[in-house]
């Protein structure tokens, strides 16, 4: 009877341990992607300035991280309404019901970072408040 109630035991003790680490879905861990936001020297067109990859497929609950390895300073800006972008800086508007994101108007420099976690479905389309040639999409299914 002991040794049935310590194999129960131990058994209880592996699990919970399983869920408190995150392996299994909708438990204790998010995923990951990156994304940079680069320029080859100068930052005058999408040829030598912009974010790789132009398009990044991740599930939901996963946080994306923009790391800038440029000489100049970019946003990672989503194209909605509340960012109020030009049709230049967007040629296609995220739909409504969407998230809005912004790694704020100052931008980030080399070395600097910006965090976002896609919690819903869909296409995001963002860009760059400071070069308006710079836009690419997070497709989250």
């Amino acid at each position: 009877m002991y040794a049935v109630l310590g194999v129960v035991i131990i058994i209880i003790v592996v699990v919970a341990g399983l869920y408190a680490g995150g392996y299994f879905p909708g438990t204790g861990m998010t995923a990951t992607a990156s994304a940079k936001a680069y320029d080859t020297g100068s930052c005058t067109s999408a040829s030598n300035c912009d974010f790789t990859p132009a398009t990044l497929s991740v599930s939901t609950n996963t946080k994306v991280t923009w790391t800038s390895n440029s000489t100049t300073v970019h946003t990672v800006t989503a194209c909605s309404t509340t960012n109020s972008p030009t049709s230049a800086e967007c040629p296609t508007m995220n739909a409504s019901g969407l998230s809005s994101f912004d790694s704020g108007a100052s931008g980030f420099g080399s070395g600097q970072s910006f965090s976002y976690t896609f919690t819903t479905a869909g296409t995001y389309y963002y860009y760059c408040r400071f070069h308006n040639w710079m836009h690419a999409q997070v497709n989250v299914s």
